[in-house]
């Protein structure tokens, strides 16, 4: 039976996941195993439903590790073909290449695989009576791509050679000849195995376009290898922000088949060690060999830890993290923002596991601070007020938030309302609502005898505080959940806190509501802000009640995969606009408005049956890189929390 005794003891022969790690990145190719390909000896390669021809050029292995090969390069002229047999991913090729299959030449290609890719070709090669030549060339070519390449790949191969289940993965990375650089992915350890998409660049921000992505005929659906149990964080904030933390996981082995866990981390976080139950180093990698500079640039939000031993089936252990960073930012006039609301601790799983939270947290006695659960305590240390929260029932998530708040609270029946709002606005709000109105602009005067002859300008009001709507918000929001209860059953937690984040958005974790700055504003404040009478409408009668929806559709019923979350995010729109106009507009305007608009946009759709309306692209700092695995488009068990879609119904 395993148990976490002792450090991890590797024979001498075997490397650690380290030196494995930099052993697999250090690969580079072979010169003395090069083949060359004419088009008579029709080279292929089936992967999911794409088919990559080989017609003529070189295939130099990479150079083999303890006897595997892991990659190959391909320089000359393919064709790849590849035609997604469900109607709906059809419809995703054709929004993006504009036609419901890729038929393409591609002149380059660089292969990742731990499947039997190379004994597959080098069978090809044989039957074609191909001889291995030796071109030193190859390798010039080949070397400067291979040393910026490698690295987002190494970590899915080492998993496999951790694993003692390993799930065969394949990657092509193509230079395709119509449309420059795409991937062809097919990998078992994904949900939706086979993938095809492109990286995109637009506004100054780095996308991925996913032309399809779904799940191979017959495969298997892969239980979650481990479960975390319960969380037990404390942490420490500093009057400069940063946070210092210790994080303790209790987990369950439940398949017996995994040694490497995957956990959600914001990349503005540093782990500085990971323990197991008896104090032992565990090995872990998190974004390995990059800089913070380089991590907020093109890192991911993901830690990878490293068991020495593969835990028994339902087996119980505890894994203990120590970490820092900074994942609060100030906004200005004492605003903060926080950043990684779902990834400032070590998270595991996805939206749909639940866990048990104990929370100890440390902040300047300046600041109030909410958290999830129910807070059980807080007193003063010196020049910090400590806190402490715990939940009432497993959660899926835990959260925070923090600032210079004014509140007011609203009790009714069984459960009781807190709104918390900054006292001042953030930089980049106020400074637009400290901005002369085009409309308030007093010129010459017309006027019999006037003798004016200059424009005066008529200084803007001072911009309100968010703190004047929290009475009012705090009852609407109660005057919600009491509506809700009659479609969703009774509000499933004992306390709701109301609190603001500074930007055009709304999240609603588990007892805690982020709502924007914008929804604590009046009307006339909304506007001078920018916004349009849609917007207003939007961030007053929507976002807020959107965002009490989720407290059952989200919190209690939760999704595990994107293809499934849009279930959760209907309804909670739905029931905000059945909200908004039962109570506030017995017309029924923004229903009315939300339908008309959905008739528009199926007319419309009628008329380019090809295409999706909503292209699935996601900005490449939400794509799990080095595991051939983008997982919030996929929807895999790793974490992919509750980016507000706005679905609408």
């Amino acid at each position: 039976m395993w148990c976490l005794l002792a450090p991890a003891v590797f024979p001498a022969s075997e490397k650690s996941p380290h030196e494995l790690y930099d052993a697999i990145k250090a690969l580079r190719i072979d010169t003395s195993n090069v083949y060359r390909i004419a088009p008579a000896n029709h080279i292929q390669l089936r992967r999911g439903d794409a088919v990559l021809s080989f017609d003529e050029g070189t295939v130099t292995f990479f150079s083999p590790l303890d006897g595997q090969i892991t990659g190959a390069v391909f320089s000359g002229r393919g064709h790849v073909l590849a035609a997604p047999r469900d109607p709906v991913e059809k419809q995703q090729m054709g929004r993006f290449l504009g036609a419901p299959v890729l038929d393409q030449e591609f002149i380059n290609g660089y292969l990742r695989f731990t499947d039997d890719t190379a004994g597959e070709l080098l069978r090809q090669f044989s039957a074609a009576n191909l001889a291995v030549q030796t071109d030193a060339s190859v390798g010039a070519q080949w070397d400067a791509a291979l040393t910026q390449l490698n690295p987002n790949y190494t970590l899915r191969i080492l998993f496999d050679r951790l694993s003692p289940s390993p799930k065969p993965c394949f990657y092509a990375g193509l230079e395709g000849a119509a449309s420059g650089p795409f991937d062809v992915v097919l990998d078992a350890q994904r949900d939706e195995q086979f993938l095809l998409g492109q990286v995109h660049k637009a506004g100054g921000k780095t996308f991925y376009d996913v032309w399809t992505s779904h799940r191979v005929p017959d495969s298997p659906v892969l239980p979650a290898a481990f479960r975390a149990l319960h969380y037990s964080i404390e942490a420490s904030i500093s009057p400069n922000n940063s946070l210092d933390a210790n994080a303790s996981v209790r987990l369950r082995a439940e398949t017996g088949t995994e040694r490497v866990l995957a956990f959600q981390l914001s990349r503005a976080l540093t782990i500085d060690s990971v323990t197991g139950d008896h104090n032992e180093s565990l090995s872990f990698f998190q974004n390995e060999g990059m800089s913070l500079q380089e991590r907020s640039a093109r890192g991911n939000d993901y830690l990878d830890v490293v068991l020495p031993q593969t835990p028994a089936g339902h087996q119980e252990f505890t894994l203990h993290f120590h970490y820092g960073g900074n994942v609060i930012e100030d906004a200005g006039n004492g605003v903060l923002f926080v950043g990684a609301r779902e990834s400032w601790y070590p998270h595991l799983g996805d939206s749909a596991e639940f866990s048990s939270y104990d929370i100890l947290l440390r902040w300047p006695r300046k600041l109030r601070l909410i958290a999830t659960g129910s807070k059980l305590e807080e007193h003063e240390e010196g020049e910090f007020h400590v806190g402490h929260w715990k939940t009432e029932k497993p959660m899926s998530v835990a959260g925070f938030n923090l600032g210079e708040y004014a509140s007011a609270s609203v009790a009714s029946g069984a459960h009781s309302i807190d709104v918390y709002a900054n006292r001042e606005l953030e930089e980049d709000l106020r400074r637009r609502l400290s901005a002369p109105d085009a409309d308030a602009l007093a010129f010459p005067s017309a006027r019999f005898g006037s003798t004016s002859t200059g424009h005066s300008v008529v200084p803007p009001p001072p911009p309100p505080s968010p703190a004047d709507a929290l009475k009012q918000l705090g009852k609407e929001i109660d005057s919600s959940i009491r509506f809700y209860e009659t479609f969703s059953g009774p509000f499933p937690f004992h306390n709701l806190n109301v609190s603001p984040i500074p930007g055009n958005f709304g999240q609603g974790w588990p007892s805690l509501l982020y709502v924007s700055t914008y929804s604590f504003l009046p009307s006339e404040a909304q506007r001078r802000a920018g916004l349009s009478t849609a917007s207003q409408e939007h961030f007053t009668e929507l976002v807020p009640y959107h965002e009490v929806a989720h407290q059952w559709w989200g919190n209690v019923v939760a999704w595990s995969s994107y293809r499934d979350q849009w279930i959760d995010e209907a309804i909670a729109n739905y029931l905000a606009v059945l909200f908004a106009d039962t109570k506030k507009n017995p017309d029924h305007t923004i229903a009315g408005r939300h339908r008309n608009s959905g008739r528009h946009r199926r007319s419309h759709a009628r008329h380019t049956p090809q295409f999706l309306e909503v292209p699935r692209r996601l900005r490449r700092d939400h794509l799990q890189q080095g595991r051939l695995d983008h997982s919030h488009v996929a929807g895999n068990a790793a974490p992919a929390r509750r980016q507000e879609s706005r679905c609408t119904v």
